[in-house]
């Protein structure tokens, strides 16, 4: 579990059991803009709060499973 502000752009998380993208956009207050991957609903989410770190997958032409984004251990 990480705080949203702890994030990159483009990470994926899961925040009240739905999954979200973490977009560039912040608001003065500190929330930033998040979109649920579910439904494609934008939602500004405090960057105080706290968020699980996910991923997600393609199959590539051979239907194996490939990460959208590569993440490195840290």
């Amino acid at each position: 579990m990480k705080y949203l502000e702890e994030i990159k752009t483009g990470d994926i998380f899961i925040y009240h059991s739905s999954f979200f993208l973490l977009t560039i956009d912040k608001k003065q207050d500190g929330r930033m803009l998040c979109y649920n991957l579910q439904d494609g609903s934008p939602r500004w989410i405090k960057k105080d709060e706290m968020v699980e770190i996910s991923q997600i997958f393609a199959l590539d032409s051979e239907n194996n499973l490939v990460a959208i984004k590569e993440t490195k251990k840290e």
